[in-house]
């Protein structure tokens, strides 16, 4: 699930840009996306030291002991690849923040520059998701596979079997699922039950209980089931990719 964080010291300019943000979801189809605001530097650093770590960063420049600039490099030394764009009335201050800015956004001009930049970021962290790739352990070698490639993680009597496009079938070393999951990333897969977790881009039909992936292997269509527990929020992880690809 991507995280779009919002750092401003001026309480208006959160709510406006908070606002904003949340139009952009609902005119977007992001259904998907979590929003933090913080209201200083401090506050927002404490959070990425304790291990947070955001996808998409509105920093404001001009604030009083940590500024934006040293903001956003103390978040580049946490997360290389954040997206970072400055929130600013000061645009004397984009020379500097070049090293560590996406892209600038001028209050002056907040929705429609903040609309664009929002474009921008997105579909940079969308092709960022679909070239990046995980590591697999099989019972004799390591393996390098993009993450858009992997269909399907269940255990089958203490085995874990992954589903691989042009691959096929992999047995994996013993590792847990939910560890998979949480490496995996929320926004694309979807976990049926505590044993087995589904590529949301290869679901093909929901029948009951019963779960079909478009996949084929040895000439039939993959099947798992839903837990009963899990049925509601897989339904409704489909229905919000739907409306995404619609979009």
């Amino acid at each position: 699930m991507p995280a779009l964080v919002i750092c401003d010291d001026v309480k208006k300019d959160v709510e406006q840009l908070t606002l904003l943000v949340q139009q952009y979801q609902n005119s977007k189809a992001i259904y998907n996306l979590s929003v933090y605001t913080f209201e200083n530097g401090e506050s927002l650093l404490a959070k990425i030291t304790e291990g947070f770590k955001g996808d998409i960063y509105l920093l404001d420049i001009d604030m009083p002991e940590l500024n934006g600039l040293e903001l956003a490099r103390r978040i580049r030394e946490k997360k290389e690849n954040a997206i970072i764009i400055f929130v600013t009335r000061y645009l004397d201050y984009c020379q500097q923040g070049y090293e560590y800015g996406f892209r600038y956004v001028n209050k002056e001009n907040l929705e429609p520059e903040l609309t664009k930049a929002l474009d921008a970021a997105f579909l940079k962290l969308k092709r960022e998701r679909e070239y990046r790739k995980i590591e697999l352990v099989t019972l004799s070698k390591r393996i390098y596979i993009p993450i858009s490639d992997i269909q399907l993680i269940e255990r089958v009597q203490r085995k874990v079997h992954a589903y691989i496009q042009n691959h096929g079938k992999l047995v994996l070393q013993e590792t847990g699922i939910q560890k998979l999951y949480q490496q995996l990333g929320e926004d694309q897969f979807i976990m049926c039950d505590r044993g087995c977790i589904v590529n949301i881009d290869y679901i093909q039909e929901i029948e009951n209980d019963k779960l079909r992936l478009t996949v084929c292997y040895a000439g039939k269509a993959l099947e798992t089931y839903i837990s009963r527990r899990r049925k509601k929020a897989v339904i409704q992880a489909l229905n919000q990719c739907i409306k995404k690809n619609l979009t």
